[in-house]
């Protein structure tokens, strides 16, 4: 009987600690909106400007102008009527028509009773007589953006720096009501990045694997080119875990050239929850441009089906930090796609991203194993997240040997995402230790000597 009650009793205190971890981060978000807030109101006026560039505020279009100083070239994030294809009917086409051909910031959102996903504009029968609040910052603009229809408030912030243009977000300071709606990710400034798919002499760079060139031109023989790149990690986003998104998610930056200009994104802060957006050839509206999509939730798992809605995603809770890109205008020799790998360079070395660390040349190649990974599970209806193997030490040592046998050359030996947090970011090193799933200390001693006796030192994150 005293067995049964002991088990009993820590059957009880483990689900109770479940459902507490998996809820720890919920009281830290806060669902509320106010709709009644008195929107601040600005002039048009030079907002900031130094030696190189000069950021302007249009409050006709509400939208922000950058100008190059050294070449007169603009670029702004609202359209003109000379940028619209005017049917003259009044449509979306129509330089006078109310749409997100002329919206300065979109919102995704999912509707919290049918699931369903869907997009309001700034310009939209969602923003209520434009409900957009303009404040003056140090050397900027911070714009709130009103959604009352769907109870959603956006917040971004434009900041002119030496050399470029800072926009970003606070997911802390976003509002949502989140019971009818839940916000999925924002897009500011859609058009910022725009050309004339008439232009020949212009191109749109994307950092799709080792990157890509993407042809502006709309031709007769084929398609609209429109895809994404990129985009949220669910292992990153979750807010159910102790991580958030970090510098670890790879290039994230993208480009377009038009002429001797260019303007080249980087995804500076919180990277992983930038989604690269492509529309090229688009003749609804003459043009081809590049947006990033700002993820701040995630879906921790998918709960059933709805005919209606397809798979049904559970929302995480939204992120709550900040999340910046950088726009750098290039002129010049520089307004080409070897311009903007300077560009992305000089970045990575001005913050510390390039380490100092002497590289192996020795091998024409490097084989790099990965760990593992943090994935999100549902038990008994509660989040639970647990690493998730998928190399260990003695196969990332059959590995290497294998390369080095059939190809003939010793690689250059890497592992990563070993820690106790596999490749998910979090602590360093996942706390300075090896999760013990991969293997013993033994495996991993290994592993160093197979590498020390193919002459390579093995490399760890």
């Amino acid at each position: 009987m005293f067995a049964k009650r002991t088990v009993s009793v820590l059957l009880a205190v483990v689900l109770c600690i479940a459902c507490f971890s998996g809820c720890k981060n919920k009281a830290d978000v806060k669902y509320e909106y106010n709709g009644n807030v008195k929107i601040k109101t600005l002039d048009s006026c030079v907002l900031a400007e130094n030696d190189n560039l000069r950021l302007s505020w249009n409050n006709d279009k509400k939208g922000i102008a950058l100008l190059v100083k050294s070449t007169g070239k603009v670029w702004k994030n609202y359209r003109d009527a000379e940028d619209l294809k005017s049917t003259g009917d009044g449509t979306a086409n129509d330089a006078k028509g109310d749409s997100q051909y002329v919206s300065t910031l979109d919102v995704y959102y999912q509707s919290q009773n049918t699931f369903l996903w869907d997009l309001a504009s700034s310009n939209s029968e969602n923003m209520r007589n434009k409900r957009i609040s303009a404040e003056k910052v140090k050397n900027g603009i911070k714009l709130t953006y009103y959604f009352d229809k769907i109870k959603i408030s956006v917040p971004v912030t434009y900041v002119l720096r030496k050399d470029s243009l800072s926009m970003s977000l606070d997911g802390r300071e976003i509002g949502e009501d989140g019971t009818e709606n839940r916000l999925i990710s924002v897009v500011p400034s859609r058009y910022l990045m725009t050309v004339d798919m008439k232009e020949p002499d212009a191109y749109i760079f994307v950092s799709d694997g080792i990157g890509a060139l993407v042809d502006t031109q709309y031709h007769a023989s084929g398609t609209k080119k429109d895809f994404s790149v990129g985009g949220g990690n669910a292992a990153l986003l979750s807010t159910s875990s102790d991580s958030d998104p970090s510098d670890s998610a790879g290039m994230r930056a993208y480009g377009i050239k038009v002429k001797d200009e260019a303007l080249f994104c980087i995804a500076e802060q919180n990277p992983a929850s930038l989604l690269m957006r492509v529309n090229a050839g688009d003749i609804s509206s003459d043009s081809s441009k590049i947006y990033g999509d700002i993820f701040v939730t995630d879906s921790d798992y998918t709960m059933g089906k709805a005919s209606n809605a397809g798979e049904v995603r559970i929302l995480s809770d939204r992120m709550q930090s900040v999340i910046s890109v950088g726009f750098y205008p290039l002129s010049g020799e520089d307004a080409n796609y070897v311009g903007m790998a300077k560009c992305y360079q000089n970045y990575l070395k001005k913050n510390g991203y390039i380490s100092n660390q002497k590289r192996d040349f020795s091998s024409p190649y490097a084989v790099t194993a990965l760990g593992g990974v943090m994935v999100t599970e549902s038990i008994l209806g509660v989040p639970k997240r647990s690493l998730k193997v998928a190399t260990t030490f003695n196969e990332a040592k059959d590995l290497f040997s294998s390369f080095s046998k059939d190809i003939g050359e010793k690689p250059v030996t890497r592992i990563k995402g070993f820690g106790e947090s596999g490749l998910n970011p979090g602590k360093v090193g996942g706390g300075f230790n090896f999760a013990s799933s991969f293997g013993s200390d033994g495996d991993f001693s290994n592993l160093q000597e197979s590498c020390k006796n193919m002459g390579k030192t093995l490399y760890t994150d």
